[in-house]
This record gives C-alpha cells, structure tokens and sequence, in this order.
C-alpha cells in the first residue's frame, strides 16, 4: 500500500491499532523503562511488580504496583 492510500484506509476507520517497536515511546518525550538515570526503573524497583513479590508481601506489592501506576 502507498502511503496516500493508508491515509485514506485510517480517515475511514472507526478504530486504528498500530503495533510499534520499543523505541518509538522515547521519540516522544515518554520515558523508557531501562534508560540510564531517566529510565522508569530508575524510580520504581522492578522486583515489586513480580509474582514472587506478590506472594511474599502482597502489602507492598499492591502499594507500590499503585505508586508505579500513579506514576504512569
């Protein structure tokens, strides 16, 4: 397809999905997850948006799967 006509297939539909790679967040402005001192994981242990950390302290599981949702 040309892209006139993708522009002219997404002007008509009534809803548009599109599958992007890892990087186009961080071309927008929207922080990544690894990146060296602005990363999200920079802010936010990963460890507490495990399974284990679910099972071991469900209190601090849930509290900080909020703050990181918050912070999204």
């Amino acid at each position: 397809m040309k892209a006139k006509s993708v522009a002219e297939y997404l002007k008509t539909s009534r809803k548009t999905v599109v599958l992007t790679g890892a990087g186009i967040s961080t071309e927008s402005g929207i922080p990544d997850f690894r990146s060296p001192g602005s990363g999200i994981w920079t802010k936010f242990d990963p460890y507490f948006m495990t399974s284990q950390a679910l099972y071991s302290s469900p209190k601090s599981f849930y509290e900080n799967g909020l703050k990181f949702l918050e912070f999204l």
